[in-house]
């Protein structure tokens, strides 16, 4: 729906990691197989949808955006929380894995219940958290928001390479019942998370046609 590729019968994209699988894969003569990949690219496309200038400037600097958000959301220092990290020390590395999961949460419009069931933490604390995500970063929350509001407006969404994924809009009856708020709140959820998934697949497409990484000779 969002424009990324599948593969089923086997599932070649999602190959276990334990070298007994890996192993199976082999270059021809001349030939190497690469690995390659775009860091955070979901949430760099977050950040260039949404304009937000914390979350640019993370970015532009060289800053680990996971750590700049646990530094947000704990109120702590950028550098002596990397420093902690970089050390190993256990309390700065979850509360950096805290960020990592609530950064990616947004991007797939999850909510309080969701992060608190991953990150192991109280509801109430995972919705202080995630207010304090919009907090330090305000341009997400405005631009999630009207992604959300366009789903369900015009029954599409769009990315910046103008890929659209449509929406099947349920009909009032005129008694607002359950399942017609509960289909438009699925379709705002998909509304904020399309433009960036589908974002990140259109540059994952055009990336490997322009550079032929199907077949790379050495």
């Amino acid at each position: 729906d969002t424009g990324r590729q599948s593969c089923e019968s086997p599932n070649l994209q999602n190959i276990p990691g334990d070298s007994k699988f890996r192993d199976c894969f082999i270059a021809e003569p001349g030939y190497s197989l690469i690995c390659a990949d775009y860091s955070a690219c979901e949430l760099r496309i977050l950040a260039a949808l949404s304009g937000d200038q914390n979350m640019i400037d993370a970015f532009k600097s060289g800053k680990d955006l996971h750590t700049t958000t646990a530094a947000v959301l704990f109120g702590r220092d950028y550098a002596e929380l990397k420093a902690q990290v970089d050390n190993g020390d256990k309390d700065a590395n979850k509360k950096r894995k805290i960020a990592k999961q609530a950064n990616f949460l947004i991007v797939y419009g999850g909510g309080a219940y969701t992060l608190a069931e991953r990150a192991g933490i109280p509801e109430g604390e995972a919705e202080d958290i995630i207010n304090k995500y919009y907090l330090g970063f305000p341009g997400v929350e405005m631009w999630l928001n009207y992604a959300g509001f366009e789903a369900k407006n015009k029954g599409y969404s769009l990315t910046r390479a103008g890929r659209k994924r449509f929406y099947e809009l349920p009909i009032s009856d005129g008694r607002n019942s359950r399942e017609h708020f509960i289909k438009l709140g699925e379709i705002e959820r998909q509304g904020k998370n399309a433009p960036i998934q589908g974002g990140n697949a259109d540059v994952t497409k055009k990336a490997c046609g322009e550079n032929n990484f199907c077949a790379v000779k050495i």
